[in-house]
């Protein structure tokens, strides 16, 4: 199989996994075709690509460690939450987040016994639904992160309540500022800059443990000290929002806003990159640099050389260097699909000039 960004996507396309709207629900079904009348569904979707079938590339294993079932169930239950919450002057007493935990321990699990599948986050496609659906991604990818660097469960469960409630204080905020069609200008900066401490106030009965409650507060602090609300540097920040901080990053950078479009993976994680020390702990960045793929397998990209293909590996530790199942050389369909390994010294003016996803 292998991935689409939704924006590619074709009649006779046959889909190798469901496809869910901002609301958990499913709007297409593994093995459905795709035609024209249903290729508007897409547009429905929290997701910006899709995973398909090629008989070229069966034997790729795509998809990610988290099923679109469940991630869309937790994303859900932080919905039904901040509807709740929406009118309501008090803050989220204790056991008000009993909806949330379930979801949230069963995405844990999927991290358990070992990792069984490829660390790729994608962002989200959808604009409606970015409030609920970006801290359920930010908190997959921090788990992700945490887990590779040897937390346990309880550990990471802790970390990705924080992560999905991050933003919580939004909901103070005035209503649309966030969705304007544009950057925001500096007074209304300074406005959504205040949502940490409102976060910590609407959370402060709700039985979390200091550390989340440290996490959700810190998020927004850079690892020089010019972040906010306390410009805080180092390793003044908590561990929790120190991983929180850059898995909100990419999962930002990944994701549709109304101002711009989504970037690509490896444009992502470049930026990342290039802010280690500044924005972001050098160490975590060096993790998170060496298992999440620049190139996830499964998608389309070009070569210097004209060859054309599908990530069939991404080659975790080879920054930019997966294995590529070439499928055309110049545009022109091969006869027989041959993979390539880019981290191969011996190939090493070979480079990735154009993705798909």
């Amino acid at each position: 199989m292998r991935r689409v960004s939704t924006s590619n996507a074709q009649s006779g396309m046959v889909l190798k996994a469901a496809v869910y709207d901002v609301k958990g629900c499913p709007v297409l079904e593994i093995g459905e075709t795709l035609t024209e009348a249903k290729l508007p569904l897409l547009a429905r979707s929290c997701s910006a690509e899709i995973l398909i079938e090629d008989p070229r590339t069966e034997d790729i294993p795509v998809g990610t460690l988290f099923s679109a079932d469940l991630e869309a169930k937790a994303s859900q239950a932080l919905n039904v939450l901040m509807v709740m919450q929406q009118g309501h002057t008090g803050g989220i007493p204790k056991g008000g987040l009993i909806g949330l935990v379930p979801p949230m321990n069963k995405l844990v699990s999927c991290l358990y016994p070992m990792l069984m599948g490829e660390a790729d986050i994608s962002g989200s496609y959808s604009l409606q639904g970015y409030q609920y659906i970006h801290p359920i991604k930010t908190a997959e990818l921090a788990m992700v992160m945490a887990r590779l660097a040897g937390a346990e469960k309880k550990e990471l469960l802790t970390l990705g309540i924080a992560a999905a409630l991050m933003n919580i204080g939004y909901m103070a905020l005035r209503p649309g500022l966030l969705e304007q069609p544009r950057e925001l200008e500096k007074a209304e900066w300074e406005v959504v800059k205040s949502h940490p401490g409102h976060s910590v106030e609407m959370l402060k009965d709700a039985a979390l443990t200091k550390d989340a409650m440290e996490a959700i507060a810190q998020h927004h602090e850079r690892w020089d000290g010019k972040g906010y609300p306390r410009g805080l540097k180092g390793h003044e920040i908590s561990l929790y929002a120190r991983i929180i901080g850059i898995a909100d990053t990419y999962i930002a950078l990944r994701s549709r806003r109304p101002y711009r479009k989504a970037l690509r993976p490896h444009e992502a994680i470049e930026f990342i990159i290039a802010y280690s020390g500044e924005m972001f702990d050098p160490e975590l960045v060096k993790i998170f640099a060496r298992q999440i793929p620049q190139y996830p397998a499964g998608i389309t990209v070009i070569l210097s050389s004209g060859e054309g293909g599908v990530v069939s590996a991404s080659n975790p530790g080879h920054v930019a260097r997966p294995v590529v199942r070439v499928l055309t050389v110049n545009g022109v369909p091969v006869k027989e699909p041959y993979d390539i390994d880019l981290s191969d010294p011996e190939l090493q003016r070979k480079i990735i000039v154009e993705v798909d996803v």
